[in-house]
């Protein structure tokens, strides 16, 4: 119910303006009655549903600093029994509860990769905002959704970008201007940049992983979700085995689509750390999924796989066409099933490379150092 409520919400404009109207008014007439909870830091990632990504990778460098022993991090999370948390500083909250919107009015920090209002505006002034945010689009986000110019994130202190290609989208999409965009690229990607293979052998053992080479599939999610449609894993189990593994990582807002796993394919779907799955994996598959662009820091194989281009392109609608990429393309999975057995590793490398180096300009691992420097100095 609540999520068809949701949806009703986000697709009727009118809908969408009276809830922003309302409930805007009524959290900022609550927040009058209360004061700053000085050293208080809010953390949310993909809307509550995880403990990873760039919020996690700046949360785990600011418990370890001195110059934030006496700060108090608060945690915010849809589930919150579910994730185990060990620093006695540290705080768990339901997301969209009272109390977390009484953290989120109180706060000296938000530190999010989508956003802590859930769709209103009630941010105080001496609460600065940093937005990591979560990928490089590929699909229109934002007011570039047909029918969407409710998006603005004008207010935040400090919001990250990897490229020129970014920086222009997010303006527009998201009404930022030169005063809170920062060209340091995204945190989680820190870890990629570093690619340790030590923790390659690590997050192998972690999975059981022994003497094969692996394949990630992590296709985007569908408003409906028979518009995907995975490759017959019966029949790449027969012909790949032998040499691979197969990881299937579903999106979240779609869930889980395979109903049973063994030693060659394998569900990492509650893998919760994607950079560690784009370090071990040798092979990308992906469609729409902003997962390329990462996976392309490291130069290796990325295939489309998209059995439903035209559908997708003409409903979501796109920045620029796959297509005209370097990327190898398909259609059908007995086509890729195919490539995969013959393919030549250093020309799609090369490939992978070339994709990348469009997209993501800032290749140091500074982000979370960088955003932590502007905390210490004073975030304007």
């Amino acid at each position: 119910m609540k999520k068809k409520l949701e949806m009703m919400i986000k697709k009727n404009s009118y809908l969408n303006r009276l809830y922003t109207f309302i409930g805007s008014m009524i959290v900022k007439t609550w927040g009058l009655l209360l004061k700053e909870e000085p050293r208080t830091i809010l953390f949310v990632s993909f809307m509550g549903k995880n403990f990873n990504d760039s919020p996690k990778v700046i949360y785990d460098r600011l418990i370890k600093d001195p110059y934030f022993r006496n700060y108090r991090f608060v945690w915010a999370f849809t589930e919150p029994d579910k994730h185990e948390i060990s620093d006695k500083n540290t705080k768990k909250v339901k997301m969209d509860s009272l109390d977390y919107l009484k953290t989120a009015l109180t706060a000296s920090y938000w530190v999010t990769n989508v956003n802590i209002e859930r769709g209103l505006h009630f941010k105080k002034d001496y609460t600065k905002s940093i937005n990591t945010w979560h990928g490089v689009p590929l699909k229109k986000i934002g007011n570039d959704v047909e029918g969407r110019n409710d998006f603005n994130f004008s207010d935040t202190n400090v919001f990250c970008y990897s490229s020129d290609y970014e920086y222009e989208i997010y303006k527009r999409a998201f009404k930022l201007t030169d005063d809170n965009l920062y060209k340091i690229g995204m945190p989680r990607n820190e870890l990629l940049l570093n690619n340790n293979p030590d923790m390659i052998k690590k997050i192998k053992n972690k999975l059981g992983i022994k003497n094969k080479k692996v394949i990630l599939y992590a296709p985007t999610w569908r408003e409906d979700a028979n518009d995907l449609q995975p490759m017959n894993f019966a029949k790449w189990e027969k012909e790949l085995a032998d040499d691979y593994v197969l990881l299937v990582k579903a999106h979240g807002l779609t869930g889980k689509f395979l109903s049973d796993d063994n030693t060659f394919v394998k569900d990492v779907s509650d893998y919760e750390e994607t950079a560690e799955l784009i370090m071990l994996a040798d092979i990308l598959i992906t469609d729409y999924s902003s997962i390329m662009f990462d996976f392309a820091l490291l130069s290796k194989p990325i295939f489309i796989y998209m059995t439903d281009y035209d559908k997708y392109v003409a409903e979501r609608g796109v920045y620029f066409d796959l297509k005209e990429t370097d990327l190898s393309i398909f259609e059908k999975d007995d086509f890729l099933l195919e490539h995969i057995k013959s393919y030549e590793e250093e020309k799609e490398r090369l490939n992978s490379q070339n994709f990348g180096q469009k997209f993501i300009e800032v290749r140091e691992a500074k982000a979370s150092q960088t955003i932590i420097k502007l905390m210490k100095e004073g975030i304007s």
